[in-house]
């Protein structure tokens, strides 16, 4: 069950954006839109949400958005259609704060359990589609750790950083389908948390907004 500090309402601006994404990645599945989806252009806060749509939209089946970032690097294209939606797992899993990229805000060290990626790992002169390689290999990496075999519920806390965010849910995906190839109880819960405030408070300080579960929104599981 989710925590009641993340029960908010959605900001209006953040299901506008989900709506247009939404619209664009339709129009570039069932019309043959050659163009590229700029998957810089939109806030994690509607990717996160509607990469989820997609990856479990059996309409789409096979089919994959390809992805460009605002520099014009073009990352491997992001799968759809090929997760099922389940019931979630019944069974007492550990449950683990996960963090995208540390120090990026780092009033985030005071919540998260472990970050997928360190600041260091994230080679400054690499271009986007790379930033995003890094992350889902991270992401393949952390999810098949043998600790969380038998499953776990993972609350991703967002915070940005579009190709790190597209790179995560892709190794999702893949390490979700290495799960069912396996034969492993669908046990592993991916929840995308989204920060949802401004910055007030020192970022070094405990009680700093991206230290307070209060300040996320929860979204949709993946699992």
């Amino acid at each position: 069950m989710a925590p009641t500090s993340m029960k908010q309402e959605l900001p209006k601006s953040w299901q506008a954006a989900r709506a247009r994404l939404a619209h664009e990645i339709v129009s570039c599945l069932r019309h043959g839109n050659s163009s590229a989806v700029n998957l810089s252009i939109p806030k994690h806060t509607a990717t996160a949400a509607i990469l989820r749509q997609f990856a479990y939209d059996e309409q789409f089946a096979s089919r994959s958005i390809p992805v460009v970032f605002s520099d014009g690097s073009r990352p491997t294209p992001f799968p759809v259609g090929v997760l099922l939606d389940a019931e979630p797992h019944k069974s007492p899993v550990p449950e683990i704060l996960l963090g995208l990229n540390s120090f990026r805000h780092a009033d985030m060290d005071f919540l998260a359990d472990l970050y997928l990626l360190t600041n260091v790992e994230i080679d400054r002169g690499a271009d986007m589609a790379e930033e995003e390689q890094t992350a889902f290999d991270a992401a393949v990496r952390t999810l098949r750790d043998p600790a969380i075999r038998d499953g776990a519920i993972i609350r991703v806390l967002h915070t940005g950083l579009e190709p790190i965010v597209v790179g995560f849910y892709r190794g999702v995906i893949e390490s979700l389908r290495w799960r069912q190839r396996n034969g492993l109880a669908r046990s592993l819960t991916i929840i995308p948390c989204l920060f949802n405030q401004s910055p007030g408070l020192s970022p070094f300080a405990p009680n700093s907004p991206g230290a307070n579960l209060d300040s996320y929104i929860e979204c949709k599981a993946w699992l």
